[in-house]
């Protein structure tokens, strides 16, 4: 799905479910929790994020738990939000 321009995402709220133990990620998931393991060199939850961005969507809150980590504050922060 392209961002095309439309403004149909306008208002819109995500959640990302980003919690669980990422058992199945084993054993990459020792040195990084589940959300900020890497695609490419980009965290995967800052890669959604992106592209929630690109269509304008800015109302994202991420649902976090399972492993007990709270890493959340390794992502950079996202400019003009």
């Amino acid at each position: 799905m392209e961002n095309n321009g439309n403004s149909h995402a306008a208002g819109m709220r995500a959640v990302i479910l980003a919690g669980g133990k990422g058992t199945r990620l084993y054993p990459f998931t020792v040195n990084y929790p589940k959300p900020l393991m890497p695609l490419g060199n980009t965290p995967v939850l800052e890669v959604l994020i992106g592209q929630l961005l690109s269509y304008q969507i800015t109302d994202i809150t991420p649902t976090l738990g399972g492993s007990g980590r709270t890493d959340a504050g390794l992502l950079p922060a996202q400019q003009g939000t």
